[in-house]
């Protein structure tokens, strides 16, 4: 009929579950509950619930060509030019038709807030190391992170126990966290699938600092279908250890090495754009070019208003255009170049970021310009 819209498809909205860092299902990491009406925050156990009151609303709007609120991040990173999740996980999971029995094919499971670093787009919602940080210095930490009241629900020992009928029939399941390299609770599911004899009817995921990586881990790793590890990185030598303090570029850097000898376990390279990136982004791109990693995925920053692109001087963004205009880059990156040519500088922006900046160098004793080099007088 004239005037109806055509169904827009996420395979996550079907078979996807998801527990986010206070333990609430979802259909994905992504997927924005405080932006959807009359919906009740839910428990981890709750999968029913979830079901009638989650699945079935996201699935109704989907199905009649309604871009679902929560699905936000989606809709925003489309319109950009970028690879949505959306897009990324219909590629890997396919339907003849929507089914309408729920069997959970794609799982994401964050573990928890358990981090060993403090990264500069970060906080305590994410990295325990913020919370530590936030908590030893509560007004200096205010204007710039709230607290997060620490979630136990990834200790509760009913967890695995709860978990194992979806680890019967996922086909791929997501870590992050936090750290999860660092989490208990990550080895302990690898060692449970492992139990159940599914290893090789399985892809794993990981969004991970790779800054540590255990010895047992890797070997249990490497009897999987296939190991995806999504490594974050935001720039490489001092770059990379100011805006992932206080990680070593060294560390990082030897896990990769390692990890390469390794058929069934990938690298991939994912960056959060933002005001840095216009520096450290050429030697990244030129690291990835020299060790092969041919897969880099970019992120936009979330809620953190001091980092956008906006608050770059004209000046750098004009040398970064530049270099890449005249550079090989990865598609997602050279996708986004027309947004960037566009973008407006921003005076307040950019004395916001100046403010943050200098909190950050006087909680972690680093100086941001040194590091940088950019344009300090406008």
């Amino acid at each position: 009929m004239a005037g109806e819209r055509e169904p827009i498809h996420c395979s996550l909205a079907y078979s996807g579950f998801a527990l986010r860092h206070n333990g609430s299902p979802s259909p994905c990491c992504q997927w924005k509950f405080h932006e959807v009406k009359n919906i009740t925050a839910l428990e981890w156990w709750e999968t029913d619930r979830y079901i009638k009151e989650v699945r079935s609303r996201i699935i109704s709007d989907l199905e009649n060509g309604i871009k679902h609120v929560g699905c936000s991040q989606c809709w925003t990173e489309e319109s950009a030019g970028l690879k949505s999740l959306r897009q990324q996980s219909n590629q890997l999971i396919h339907f003849k038709n929507s089914p309408k029995d729920y069997t959970v094919l794609d799982l994401e499971l964050n573990l928890g807030t358990l981090c060993n670093l403090r990264c500069i787009m970060c906080g305590p919602y994410a990295s325990s190391l913020w919370e530590t940080e936030y908590k030893l210095n509560p007004e200096k930490n205010k204007p710039w992170h709230y607290i997060f009241e620490k979630q136990s629900w990834v200790d509760d020992p009913k967890f695995l126990i709860w978990l194992t009928p979806f680890l019967k029939t996922v086909r791929r399941i997501n870590f992050s966290g936090g750290e999860p390299l660092i989490i208990p609770q990550f080895e302990s599911v690898i060692d449970q699938i492992i139990s159940l004899g599914r290893e090789k009817k399985i892809q794993i995921t990981m969004n991970t600092n790779l800054t540590k990586l255990p010895k047992k881990l890797l070997s249990n790793l490497s009897k999987f279908k296939g190991v995806n590890i999504m490594v974050s990185l935001e720039g490489v030598g001092i770059k990379n250890d100011y805006l992932r303090f206080p990680s070593k570029w060294n560390d990082i850097q030897n896990n990769i090495n390692l990890i390469n000898n390794y058929s069934n376990i990938n690298i991939e390279v994912h960056h959060t754009i933002q005001h840095s990136s216009i520096y450290a982004l050429p030697e990244l791109i030129d690291f990835c070019n020299l060790t092969q990693i041919n897969n880099f995925h970019i992120n936009t920053v979330q809620g953190k208003p001091q980092l956008e692109l906006s608050g770059v001087p004209e000046n750098d963004i004009k040398k970064f255009l530049k270099w890449a205009n005249s550079s090989k880059l990865p598609h997602n990156l050279n996708s986004m170049i027309p947004s960037i040519k566009e973008t407006k500088f921003d005076i307040e922006t950019y004395n916001l970021f100046r403010k943050y900046v200098a909190y950050i160098d006087s909680i972690n004793g680093t100086d941001w310009d040194d590091t940088f080099s950019p344009s300090k007088v406008l």
